[in-house]
């Protein structure tokens, strides 16, 4: 009886052995091998910019950095994360300021992020940061926040498991064969969407098919007010970001991302109540708020990839917007006033 026990001690220490390794290489390999935003802006370091831009993929895929730098002749970065929540967002401007610096930051705010948990996957991409766990006491403390207790004791205290939890996120091919993460974000973080997703029809005004060419999954029926509700924790992050901005004496600039009209007009009931909760945060903090669901183009089709993103000819037009905004001191003018509709808020507003 005392070798049997005496040769499963031995076997769980060496499977112990085992998973330490295999920990302590996933936590070295994983940042260096696995193609993620997250980690190649770990490597951003010690630079100053004239701006940040920050937010989900709305922000990432509609904010040219190349094209805004060769109008203004400033240097920027996009620090958006695809499917990343406020509070995402706020852990990545905190970990990306601890090593450089920046004098204006962009932040996309909108009825998506307001209620993360219903429009992404991971509003919080807690998997990612599981290399960080040990050595930061924020991560660890976001990751414990937001899972159950028994799974982060679990997490934290085996090693490995949480990474075999994630094998899917973490494929072994992908750890030995490294790609280049440079030519990935190589447009200094903006991630473009080309042409149209085939899976959507666009739909006009009125409700009419404008191209035949795509069809339309979705529906009008409202939804319930539950699945709108706000997220208290995103109010916080806004919150947490403008204090942040104003310790590292940061200009800070809210944005609305592009929404194409059929869409706008489909989460109308929903949409309006979150951006008067946005503009009142903006104007209580006197913060600038670009809302460019109101811009010109928003019935043009053309420039839309799907519903809820622009296509890199969307891009154009509203970096192009954003340039003559910061050049203009952060103040509208008539020329930037001419890119929006008054009359699109006064009929959606109506309802």
């Amino acid at each position: 009886m005392k070798k049997y026990i005496k040769h499963i001690a031995l076997f769980a220490c060496a499977l112990l052995l085992i998973f330490i390794a295999l920990e302590k290489a996933c936590q070295y390999y994983i940042p260096k091998r696995i193609i993620e935003k997250a980690y190649w802006l770990k490597e951003k370091q010690h630079t100053n910019y004239d701006y940040l831009v920050l937010g989900s993929s709305r922000a990432e895929s509609s904010f040219d950095c190349n094209y805004f730098d060769s109008i203004t002749k400033m240097k920027g970065v996009n620090i958006a994360i695809n499917g990343s929540g406020l509070l995402e967002n706020e852990l990545t401007l905190i970990d990306f300021l601890k090593t450089n610096k920046t004098k204006t930051l962009y932040l996309e705010i909108d009825e998506f992020n307001l209620s993360p948990s219903n429009h992404f996957s991971y509003p919080f991409h807690y998997y990612l940061y599981f290399p960080y766990m040990y050595d930061d006491v924020l991560v660890d403390s976001l990751i414990k926040s937001k899972v159950p207790k028994e799974k982060y004791y679990i997490w934290k205290y085996i090693p490995f498991v949480k990474y075999a939890a994630f094998n899917a996120k973490f494929k072994l091919e992908k750890i030995i064969n490294k790609e280049n993460v440079d030519s990935v974000f190589d447009k200094k973080g903006y991630q473009p969407f080309y042409g149209q997703e085939t899976s959507y029809t666009f739909i006009d005004w009125k409700g009419d098919f404008i191209d035949k060419r795509y069809w339309y999954l979705g529906d009008y029926s409202k939804p319930s007010p539950e699945y709108e509700k706000t997220d208290s924790l995103s109010i916080q992050s806004i919150k947490n970001i403008i204090s942040i901005c104003n310790k590292h004496d940061i200009k800070l600039v809210f944005f609305i991302a592009p929404s194409f009209v059929g869409h706008f007009e489909k989460q109308l009931y929903n949409s309006l109540d979150k951006f008067v909760l946005i503009k009142k945060i903006a104007q209580d903090n006197k913060i600038p708020l670009i809302n460019f669901a109101y811009w010109k183009y928003n019935r043009d089709y053309k420039i839309y990839h799907d519903y809820t993103h622009i296509n890199t000819e969307g891009a154009k037009k509203m970096t192009a917007i954003m340039s003559m905004y910061q050049s203009n001191n952060f103040v509208f003018n008539p020329a930037i006033n001419s890119f929006f509709q008054d009359s699109i808020c006064s009929e959606f507003e109506k309802h």
